[in-house]
Parts: C-alpha cells; structure tokens; sequence
C-alpha cells in the first residue's frame, strides 16, 4: 500500500522559478538514485550492442532502396559526435560492419534472429517507461511485434529524410553564397543547431507517445521530449569537453578506450531518453513531484474508504452513462497512485463487484445492477481479500472465541441501516441519514 502528499502541500512553498527548478531537479535525481533509471540505462546500453549492427544492417539496406545510404554516416557522426576524436574510427568500424552484413542472403532462421533482437530492444524500452509510469501490464510481443517492425522499416526513411534536409540546405548554390556573409552565416549555422535540437526533439516526444499510448498526453510527451532533447545535447557538448579533458586516458587504456566511451556515451544517451518520460509523467501528474509515495502497511479502515470510493465514482459514471472509468481516469480525479488503485481494482474484481473492458483503453463496469450492490458487501470485500481469506483459513488455526467475536460484529454491522443501503441509493443520494 501506499500514500501520496497532498498536492497542495508540495507546492505550497512554491513561489518562484528557481524554486521550481529546485523541486524538478530534486525529483528527477530522486528517480534517478531511488528509482532504478540509471540501472534501466544501463541495461538499455547492454542491450543496444547486440541490436545495433542488425538494426543497422537493416536500415541500411532499407536506405539503399530509396537511394539514401549516404545519409547514414553523417547522421551517425552525429550522434557520437561528443566521442571527439574516437567518433570517426568506431563509426569507420560500425560502417565496416554493417556493409559487410548481407540480408538477403541470412536465410529465415538468420533474419528472424536478426529482427527478434531489434524486437527484444523496443520491448527492454517499453518496459522501462513502463517502470517509469508504474504501468504493471507486461508488453505484449505477439500484439507489439508488427508494430515494431513497422517502425524498424518506416522509421528510418522519416527520420533521414529529415536529417537531409539539413544536409542539403549548405549545398544549396545560393545558400552557400550566404554563407560567406554575415550576419548570415551566423544565422544559419544557429538555425542549423536549432534544427538538429528540434529533430531530437519530434524522435524523443514521438517515442514516449507511442511507447505510453493511450495514457500520455500529448503536451506531456511534448514537455517530455523538450527536456530529454535539450538534456541530451547538454550532456553531449559536457561529456565532449570531459574528453577533451581527459586525454591522458589514452596512455592507460589504449585501444580499449574507444570502447568504454561508447559503452558510458550509450549510457548517458539512454539515461537522457528515460529521464524525458520521468519528465512526461512529472508533467502529467505533478502531485508526484513532491516525493511521490512511500510504503507503509495496509490500514483496514482506508482499503475500506478506497473500494467505497471507487465503487461510488465508478457507479455515478454508469449512472451518467459516461465512459467507463479507466485506471488513467481514477489516478486523475483520485490524486492516487496507480499501485493503490491496482490493488484495490484487483480486489473488488477477484468479490465479483467489478469487471474490466476489454480493449486497450480498458475501463471498469459493475458486475451487476447496482441497486443489488450493498454497502456491507462493499466494505466486506475490502476488509479481507479472497486469496488471503483463503490461505488464512486453509493454513491457520484460529481460537474459537476469534470467529465468534468476528461473527457478532459482522452481525451487528448487517443490522444497521446504512449496511443495508444499496450502491444506487449512495451515488443518487445527496446525504445519508443513519437514524
């Protein structure tokens, strides 16, 4: 179980932009020292060496057909480009090897284990937004595969096709006669930075929205990629000067040095990307930015209020024939994490109380007619799960004096009027009179 601050209490001291800035920064190192997204770049970094020259081979024999594989090099200098001098020699090798891996002649059992890597790649990514999110649903490979491979493919014709229009803007005659002029050549040299920003940009928010559909927003995709895009050219031009400064690295670790940039700039990168979807979600649901939630131990009388609560909220949407409740919606309108709600979701379920939708956009419906609904059976349901009453009483020994006492107050809680008050008659109701 678990309990939230009010979001009024966080931001109450809350006064200035740097103040913000503050609160911001300090939830996003919590996510990272508490939450686990250096661990989870860590292992997107690992797993990315064993995607990254099938993913390239296939994208560039996809480039080929369109007659754009010239754009694969530059594009790729500058996503190293803060490895400085080493840029050049492990894109000279990755080119080296992606020309020397032929797709058309892998066989089926090769290919398949050439886009079953890719595919592992883009599940390792969504399970970590999903981490991030605190979605428990596990990623569906049958569902999410097609999908996968259809950004593989098209994917990368977009982005190039992008990434050459800014290659082709200084090959223009008349632009690279401005060029040689001022304030034009600073002007667009600034434009060109602020394209490649931009073009980082639309691929972050892009993936946070496919990756999260239909959960996040798109302005919090947006804020997302904003922060992840700028975070990671930051952090490109500051680890570029960390090489530049620590040349004297070289004598120590050779050819080997080359490696272990890449592997900490892989790191870095991901860890940029993920910290964008903290950001996201932070956006979306600023209640979290004031320390989230901390565990403590299940409290009888608040499972009770929560089912109460959610079977009201979801009742008077049945009522109103609104749409069905969706987790999303119950997180909003509750300003209560998504691992409370779960839990207390699962339970009214596993009582016969509720029933989830199907779809992906799955929301919650009665079981039955809510005027057979009680509030007794509601409370019932919540003070003992069917699992744990189960186990309980299959493992345990009870004295008999417990079960009667247990009996006499179920008993005398039956007896009284709002016991019996049915879930129709709470949700139409403005006020409950006991006597």
């Amino acid at each position: 179980m678990y309990s939230i601050r009010c979001s009024e209490q966080a931001y109450s001291h809350l006064s200035t932009v740097s103040a913000k800035v503050v609160v911001w920064s300090r939830a996003l190192i919590r996510s990272v020292n508490e939450d686990g997204l250096n661990y989870r770049a860590s292992s997107l970094a690992y797993r990315s060496l064993l995607s990254l020259i099938p993913g390239l081979a296939i994208i560039f024999s996809l480039l080929k057909i369109f007659g754009q594989e010239e754009y694969l090099k530059p594009f790729l200098i500058h996503i190293f480009e803060p490895l400085g001098v080493e840029a050049p020699i492990l894109i000279s090798k990755l080119m080296d090897f992606v020309g020397g891996v032929n797709v058309g002649v892998l066989g089926f059992v090769g290919l398949i284990s050439l886009l079953y890597m890719i595919v592992s790649m883009f599940m390792e990514i969504e399970s970590a937004f999903n981490h991030i999110w605190r979605i428990k649903k596990k990623v569906n490979l049958g569902m999410r595969a097609g999908e996968y491979l259809s950004i593989t493919l098209l994917g990368p014709v977009f982005v190039f096709s992008a990434a050459g229009l800014s290659s082709y803007i200084p090959g223009n005659s008349a632009i690279h006669e401005l060029l040689g002029r001022e304030p034009y050549n600073t002007l667009l040299n600034l434009g060109d930075k602020l394209y490649s920003v931009f073009l980082v940009i639309v691929v972050f928010s892009f993936i946070y929205v496919y990756t999260l559909k239909p959960l996040v927003l798109w302005k919090a995709a947006l804020f997302g990629g904003v922060i992840g895009g700028i975070a990671w050219k930051i952090t490109g031009y500051w680890f570029s000067v960390f090489i530049t400064m620590s040349a004297n690295y070289h004598a120590i670790y050779s050819n080997l040095l080359m490696i272990i940039l890449f592997m900490m700039w892989l790191q870095l990168s991901w860890l940029m990307l993920l910290l964008g979807g903290q950001s996201a979600m932070f956006f979306q649901y600023p209640y979290r930015l004031g320390g989230g939630y901390q565990p403590l131990n299940p409290c009888g009388h608040a499972k009770e209020w929560l089912g109460l609560a959610i079977m009201v909220l979801v009742a008077r949407a049945f009522i109103n024939k609104d749409r069905p409740l969706t987790l999303d919606a119950l997180e909003k309108s509750m300003s209560l994490p998504k691992e409370l709600l779960e839990e207390t979701l699962d339970i009214l379920q596993q009582n016969g109380l509720l029933v989830e939708t199907a779809g992906s956009d799955a929301g919650y419906l009665p079981v039955r007619d809510i005027a057979g609904i009680t509030i007794l059976e509601i409370v019932r349901s919540m003070r003992m799960d069917r699992d744990s009453a189960v186990l309980i009483n299959k493992h345990g020994v009870m004295p008999p004096m417990v079960a009667n006492v247990i009996d006499i107050f179920d008993e005398a809680a039956a007896k009284t009027a709002v016991a019996s008050l049915s879930l129709r008659e709470m949700v139409t109701r403005n006020s409950i009179d006991v006597n």
